[in-house]
């Protein structure tokens, strides 16, 4: 019977591994600046203003909805009304010293 039970708590550990190493892995690139009247993100939830945004994040604005993202390389995007955008990848090297260098 003991051996039942540890099968099964390893299985229950194996399964609910997976979605906490899934948001471990999700970096935080970015924060919101702004947040007009509401905003969301498919990590963070409700955004507000100093919420951190996350790669492979979805953020969505409702008809009224408007948000700025700060992003940690000091770029800004800045997400209108109805509108969603996922914000796929990141790449920024905040070490490297040539700023023209494209690739």
């Amino acid at each position: 019977m003991r051996g039942k039970w540890t099968w099964a708590l390893v299985s229950i550990g194996l399964v609910a591994l997976p979605s906490t190493a899934s948001k471990a892995q999700q970096s935080s690139i970015g924060q919101a600046s702004a947040v007009k009247p509401q905003a969301s993100g498919s990590v963070t939830g409700l955004l507000k203003p100093e919420s951190d945004v996350h790669e492979s994040e979805t953020v969505q604005t409702g008809s009224a909805g408007q948000t700025n993202l700060q992003l940690r390389d000091e770029s800004t995007l800045n997400v209108g009304p109805t509108s969603v955008i996922k914000l796929d990848k990141f790449v920024y090297d905040p070490n490297k010293n040539d700023t023209n260098d494209y690739s």
